[in-house]
């Protein structure tokens, strides 16, 4: 049974970077935006912008919502809610959202310090890290690069990587594959619904929602 670690949890004390991780844990495993990196905003502006031009719905609860899908599957959900009189051309959509409206309104990539607090620790602890995003390789790499963190990650895999996107347990799997490690040894890190259960679905020791650590910063 997947163990969910709540941050009043003796195991994740985060009143100091010398954390006592659950016994047994060989590696972490963290998503990107939303968990370490502050990006949910610039989603949100790049994303609202295109919708409005197209005539579709969208909104900060929305996003939130299916935080974890890959960029397609969003946009048909979002069709899928929106009352448009005609088809959207999704060439087009995807043309003027990337890297269009995200270079529009692009701002510096901003870690979210509670969860640094545990990569840190887990540095200093000598375990293993990797990143596991539905996003394109190029949009994590270049938000990690930004943050001044892609150091701390031993690997890094992308929605580009996998077939199955999340709640699928693909990018995790592939993700304790790359650090050497059986998924029952690690603890993944997520702050949408669809990537803890990703989490559950590989099997790994425990899942840690992000959302619920003091001073996480909350799109809605």
């Amino acid at each position: 049974m997947l163990l969910q670690l709540r941050p009043s949890d003796s195991s994740l004390n985060m009143d100091s970077d010398s954390l006592n991780f659950p016994d047994g844990v060989k590696a972490l495993v963290f998503d990107c935006d939303g968990t370490l990196i502050d990006s949910m905003p610039l989603h949100y502006d790049a994303w609202k912008e295109n919708c409005d031009d197209f005539g579709l719905q969208f909104s900060r609860q929305l996003l939130v919502e299916t935080a974890g899908k890959n960029v397609q599957e969003l946009l048909s959900i979002i069709i899928e809610r929106s009352d448009v009189a005609s088809a959207v051309d999704r060439d087009e959509f995807f043309k003027r959202l990337m890297p269009g409206m995200y270079e529009k309104h692009h701002r510096p990539a901003e870690v979210i310090e509670p969860v640094m607090r545990i990569v840190r620790a887990g540095r200093k602890k000598g375990l293993p890290m990797a990143v596991a995003s539905a996003g394109t390789r190029k949009h994590v790499q270049q938000s990690l690069e930004e943050a001044g963190i892609t150091a701390f990650f031993d690997a890094v895999v992308c929605g580009d990587d996998v077939k199955n996107g999340k709640p699928a347990p693909d990018l995790f799997l592939l993700a304790a594959e790359k650090l050497g490690m059986p998924p029952k040894v690690c603890i993944g890190y997520e702050d949408a619904k669809l990537g803890m259960e990703a989490i559950q679905n590989a099997g790994f020791m425990a899942a840690v929602d992000v959302t619920a650590f003091h001073g996480y910063p909350k799109l809605v």
